[in-house]
């Protein structure tokens, strides 16, 4: 339906609530033009034909300060910008504002509004099949709304192995309609793998990673992945293999299903006689897209884990440790111009079933611990361009907890992201912050064969502590670090660091000298 309104003056009070806040009158400005010049005109009203999803009424800001003063051509110019504006800030990014060629000797403006919108969907790639669904009824919309098409773009990015891209072909017989190309890229199989230097002397210092998924193999949108994790040298020093599988519903909705499993020859800590431990985990996640936009996301989970942990010590003791914990979480991200922000927040409660841990000073990872408790962790991250070739980015992390946690639940800081100087696993607690800063410098050489190149030094620092019965005890640490990262044919990825303890020696070192590592993967 088409509406044509001509309207003289509105108050301010008529508008509507909805868009006062950017909806709102021009300042006002000095005549253009002299009347008796040529194209020059008093303006006494406007008609705004066409305006259905926005009232003409709501739009009478735009040229509301311009009734009854001189106006020529570009002054209409201008109001059906505002106009154009109005309807891109609300989402309606196919729709515009144009000046009618026209005889202004009434004094009366007419501007069209062309409320853009689909009319036709196109499929070209591979696996087409499993993003058409997605956009059923996108076409039926009568105006073209950007949140609703990147909620179903997001859609189809979430299904395991696809990628997609978009774009708009204009009707050459009609301005309002469009047609919306997708092409699709669907890879049945994907891996990575990996190698660094980030493990101890005693157990490496060599350690390799790398998983396989398979997508969309037991029914569509689905996927199954296995991951490895090992030090190379002597695979029986450390070993772990976790699998999952997960299913996308149509509406965005995910549910994972997973196992892991890790054996170990001497445990994680090296200040026990310990002989070596195992664990086994069991996991079941279902995930729900609150909003998916284009420049922002939220996700909301629940999530039940089944833990096995233990150690043995060459005093011929050790520890059980059994955990059955619910969590939920959000997690979130914002990108702008530049910039991109992240957050996790998760919410845990050991619960007290299905054989989970009591206390027991002799049995327990923890003397004063058991498998009932209540924790909240979270953790964001800030990146900002600085000019074209710098950045800064910012991390931070924390945890609070009602009470002392076993191992496998305490805060734990030390390795590549959080800790550089220092070891997995340096320092732990109940209770815990740590934040880290890196200002980077990176461009894109014109090169075949590297697609990236970035140089980065990075300050972090991080406490933890436990409440204890006998006052709390805290530990800390600060560390710096600077290297290189490189992207070689957009699929190896290699990076060389130095990194320096600053306030605690090491567990395994006996100095706080600078420490080189390297890391290096490839996608496929």
């Amino acid at each position: 339906m088409i509406t044509v309104s001509s309207v003289l003056a509105i108050p301010a009070h008529a508008l509507s609530s909805l868009l006062r806040g950017r909806l709102e009158s021009p300042e006002n400005v000095a005549p253009s033009c002299q009347l008796g010049d040529e194209g020059c005109f008093t303006l006494l009203g406007v008609s705004v034909v066409g305006a259905v999803t926005i009232s003409p009424e709501q739009l009478s800001f735009s040229y509301d300060k311009q009734l009854a003063k001189p106006t020529q051509m570009s002054d209409l110019v201008i109001i059906a910008d505002r106009i154009t504006q109005a309807y891109r800030d609300e989402g309606y990014f196919l729709s515009q504002a144009v000046v009618d060629r026209q005889a202004l000797e009434s004094g009366i403006a007419t501007i069209t509004v062309i409320e853009g919108h689909i009319s036709q969907v196109e499929f070209d790639g591979t696996r087409t099949d499993l993003a058409s669904p997605i956009m059923k009824g996108f076409t039926d919309a009568p105006i073209a709304h950007l949140p609703d098409l990147d909620r179903r773009l997001a859609r189809i990015k979430a299904i395991r192995g696809m990628s997609v891209t978009s774009r708009i072909r204009p009707d050459p017989e009609d301005p309002s309609r469009h047609e919306l190309v997708l092409t699709t890229d669907f890879d049945p199989v994907e891996g990575y793998a990996g190698l660094s230097n980030r493990g101890s002397e005693r157990v490496g210092p060599l350690q390799a990673y790398g998983g396989v998924a398979f997508n969309s193999v037991l029914a569509d949108r689905d996927q199954f992945r296995l991951n490895v994790f090992t030090t190379p040298v002597d695979p029986g020093e450390y070993a772990r293999v976790s699998a999952n599988y997960r299913y996308s519903f149509q509406p965005g909705d995910s549910l994972i299903f997973g196992a892991a499993t890790a054996l170990s020859q001497d445990g994680h800590n090296p200040n026990s006689p310990e002989i070596g431990g195992e664990s086994l985990s069991l996991w079941m996640k279902y995930e729900r897209p609150l909003i998916q936009r284009r420049t922002h996301r939220l996700y909301a989970s629940v999530q039940f884990d089944a833990a096995h942990l233990e150690n043995d010590w060459t005093s011929g003791g050790g520890y059980r440790d059994e955990l059955r914990v619910a969590r939920v979480a959000l997690r979130g991200l914002q990108t702008d111009d530049g910039s991109k922000t992240y957050f996790f927040v998760e919410l845990s409660s050991g619960l007290d079933i299905l054989g989970a841990s009591g206390e027991s000073v002799e049995f327990r990872s923890r003397y004063d611990a058991d498998a009932s408790f209540t924790k909240l962790y979270a953790k964001t991250s800030y990146y900002h361009d600085i000019g074209k070739y710098f950045g800064i980015y910012a991390l931070l992390w924390g945890q609070v907890s009602d009470g002392p946690l076993l191992s496998a639940e305490e805060f734990s800081v030390g390795g590549p992201v959080m800790g550089r100087g220092y070891g997995y696993g340096e320092i732990s607690g109940d209770e815990g912050i740590a934040g880290l800063l890196e200002l980077r410098a990176g461009f894109s050489p014109e090169s075949d064969l590297i697609s990236f190149a970035q140089g980065y030094v990075s300050y972090d620092a991080a406490m933890v502590w436990n409440d204890t019965p006998t006052g709390v005890r805290q530990k800390d640490m600060e560390s710096a670090a600077l290297g290189l990262r490189i992207n070689i044919l957009d699929r190896l990825s290699a990076g060389i660091e130095l990194a320096k303890p600053l306030t605690r020696t090491p567990y395994d070192e006996d100095n706080r000298d600078w420490q080189q590592f390297f890391q290096m993967s490839v996608t496929y």
